[in-house]
């Protein structure tokens, strides 16, 4: 039989508030889910691997992101076609093309599905806030949490396996 064991780590300061290089590491993809009783979307929730920061026992921390929200078409839901603003500047950012066309003289753009094949490694910079919740001893705490992303422009891809 295999023995199993805890150590318990020292707690690590958390990431302050702020913009940070990053990496796509990782990305978690929730289909389907239902939102306000009456809206269907996907959400997305990249991980972000610190590449650069002033403090550099940061670097190579990672940030999960608040998640990024694809509404989309579904029966017996209301479209939500305005809630797609950050999906499209999260694609935007990445350089992910999303087919255009007008409709009523406005453009409409085309969200394409994302996968980690074409995110992982990309360099990006991320907004880091504090998220506060409730632990289940009851003790208020914060976590780092990644919400807005803006281009990385001398940033450089990352090999990342995808496992």
């Amino acid at each position: 039989m295999s023995e199993s064991y805890y150590v318990p780590e020292e707690p690590r300061e958390i990431i302050p508030a702020g913009k940070y290089k990053a990496h796509i590491t990782g990305l978690e993809i929730k289909m389907d889910v239902k939102v306000r009783g009456k809206h269907m979307a996907d959400i997305y929730s990249p991980v972000y691997t610190v590449a650069q920061a002033d403090n550099k026992d940061f670097i190579g921390r990672e940030v999960y992101a608040k998640g990024i929200f694809r509404f989309k078409d579904a029966d017996g839901c209301e479209p939500n076609p305005s809630g797609n603003r950050n999906y499209k500047v999260f694609c935007d950012v990445l350089k992910v093309e999303c087919e255009s066309e007008e409709v009523d003289g406005k453009p409409r753009f085309k969200l394409p599905v994302l996968d980690e094949g074409m995110i992982l490694g990309l360099p990006i910079m991320v907004e880091v806030i504090h998220d506060s919740w409730t632990n289940r001893d009851g003790e208020e705490v914060a976590s780092a949490k990644a919400t807005n992303v803006y281009e990385w422009a001398q940033g450089k891809q990352k090999e990342v396996l995808p496992f």
